[in-house]
């Protein structure tokens, strides 16, 4: 069976600092995480872009105990991000406590930075922070 190089392509970017997308020559559509094909249109004529890293959530679920692979993230919530190129993805916000999130939900949508972090188990992601 053949690697998938896009999730390598990917992987390998974010430990250089930089967080990839997928742009489709057809529609425009970006995808993030990248995918080969767009889901927008269907089309198989895509292209890497760099992806800026600006994004506003619009909506989040309220603050809980953390998932076992992310307490180190501590504080946070999950919730949907808009990135700047258009996905929108359901991920972890930093920032978001329980003290905070009812305020920060009258500010929504609410401008968020990506943040490439480590994981224990030796790989690279993205989470998102409030912007301060």
């Amino acid at each position: 069976m053949k690697p998938d190089l896009t999730v390598k392509k990917y992987y390998d970017a974010l430990e250089n600092g930089d967080i990839l997308g997928r742009k489709c020559s057809d529609c425009g559509n970006v995808e993030w995480p990248p995918v080969y094909s767009c889901n927008e249109c269907g089309g198989h004529h895509t292209e890497w872009i760099e992806m800026s890293g600006e994004a506003e959530v619009t909506e989040f679920l309220p603050p809980a105990g953390a998932l076992n692979q992310v307490k180190e993230f501590m504080p946070y919530a999950v919730g949907y991000v808009r990135l700047k190129e258009g996905p929108v993805v359901n991920n972890i916000i930093q920032g978001i406590t329980k003290e905070n999130a009812e305020e920060l939900r009258k500010q929504l949508p609410l401008p968020v930075k990506a943040k490439i972090v480590k994981m224990e188990e030796g790989y690279s992601r993205v989470l998102f922070t409030i912007d301060e």
